[in-house]
């Protein structure tokens, strides 16, 4: 059923049979892993903060949807919960550090 406005009000139109398997919103494609299982499956069972919750659907998304974006995002979540755990630490010692790393990586 889809909702339709029509003369100023709401009114369901029948639609063709509903596919829960490929709904962009109970289902999106790109939270789905390689054997079908849904990601929020995987979340719910792991009871990660949320901040690795959210690290965790970007890197598994980032290949199907906005990839180093994605990724990026990732990483800010993971450093937001670095930085949450562990109040001591230098987190921009830490980001310079990676830097650091993924400069040597591009260079090879």
């Amino acid at each position: 059923l889809r909702m339709t406005l029509i003369n100023g009000g709401l009114e369901q139109i029948q639609k063709e049979e509903y596919n829960m398997e490929n709904n962009i919103v109970t289902s999106p494609k790109h939270y789905k892993l390689k054997d079908g299982t849904e990601l929020i499956d995987v979340l719910d069972i792991l009871d990660v903060s949320k901040n690795l919750d959210r690290a965790v659907e970007y890197i598994v998304r980032s290949d199907k949807k906005n990839g180093s974006d994605d990724l990026l995002k990732a990483l800010f979540y993971l450093v937001r919960e670095i930085a949450q755990k562990y109040p001591d630490l230098d987190v921009q010692e830490l980001l310079r550090v990676v830097s650091e790393s993924s400069d040597m990586v591009k260079t090879s």
